[in-house]
């Protein structure tokens, strides 16, 4: 038996659909969900799902949200799932992408008795605060898949948003960013523009970070086919103020909310709730990796380290 340990959540909930079994009619084995505990018969592999939300997000829960405790207890895990099926032989890859492609790697160093291999996909194993290069990997994915004109469309549109939000609150351009982005309630502080702002480029980010990884969902080509309807009159910041109406609408949004007072009580809420990956997360990162998202390089114009502090 070939038994193949998956984490497939990167930074949020798993999307089981999306599981890609291997190819092989002499491989079989089980599926075992963590989160639910629940074990059904899959042909060709075992799958271990690891979900790194935490069903509580009280600090007494958060302060085990932590890599190190993860690792110790998939080594727990493993063994009892071997043991329970009787696989003892069994081989083990550890698989995972983006924040668990991280974790598939540090258990094959860590735990390399337990490990026969391991995959990581686009895993940033270095902690690293002002994470720049993130934004410099999105500029480079719309380029390989629609070409620079793309990149260009969407750093001009960044540039007129900041050129706006320069001027300061109370501004003029405050108000023309609350109109063309359809803001909740006016935003009355740059920290409330470094919402909006954050939310902005997060679409863009998310996108090309997940492309076609859901079907139906926005992909780079969405992205850049509206980016790139541009004319004398049309500009890129016209195009740009239609994506961020199309992802609401796509979202289910009436309007966006740049508060920053709203984004802390949602990052301090502490209710048992599977929607709100953001908690978790953000104590994560803050307590060991960084990996804040900035433009501070020189691919686009939003949110400035900063902020992050």
């Amino acid at each position: 038996m070939f038994c193949n340990v998956l984490w497939r959540g990167c930074e949020s909930a798993l999307w089981s659909d999306r599981v890609v079994l291997c190819n092989a009619d002499h491989l079989s084995g089980v599926n075992y969900d963590v989160g639910t505990h629940v074990y059904q018969s899959l042909p060709f592999y075992l799958t271990l799902y690891l979900n790194i939300l935490s069903l509580y997000l009280c600090a007494n829960s958060l302060e085990y949200l932590s890599s190190q405790q993860a690792l110790a207890d998939l080594a727990r895990l493993l063994a009892h799932v071997k043991k329970a099926y009787n696989t003892d032989s069994s081989q083990v890859i550890t698989v995972g992408g983006s924040y668990s492609g991280n974790l598939a790697a540090w258990f094959s160093v860590k735990y390399p008795a337990m490990v026969d291999g391991a995959v990581a996909s686009s895993g940033p194993i270095l902690a690293e605060a002002n994470f720049t290069e993130y934004m410099d990997v999105v500029a480079d994915s719309l380029e390989y898949f629609e070409g620079i004109d793309c990149v260009n469309a969407l750093q001009t549109a960044a540039e007129s948003v900041a050129a706006l939000a320069a001027q300061g609150v109370g501004s003029a351009g405050y108000t023309q960013l609350d109109t063309d982005f359809v803001t909740c309630s006016p935003m009355a502080s740059a920290q409330d523009l470094s919402i909006l702002l954050s939310d902005l480029m997060g679409n863009v980010q998310g996108t090309v970070q997940y492309n076609k990884a859901k079907p139906g969902s926005f992909n780079i080509t969405t992205v850049c086919d509206v980016m790139l309807q541009t004319t004398a009159e049309q500009t890129p910041y016209d195009q740009f103020v239609e994506l961020a109406s199309m992802y609401r609408a796509d979202y289910g949004m009436t309007c966006e909310d740049a508060s920053w007072a709203d984004t802390v009580a949602y990052l301090s809420a502490t209710q048992n709730d599977g929607d709100n990956s953001g908690r978790p997360w953000t104590y994560q990162t803050c307590n060991e990796f960084g990996y804040y998202q900035t433009t501070d390089s020189t691919v686009g114009n939003s949110t400035p380290h900063s902020f992050l502090y």
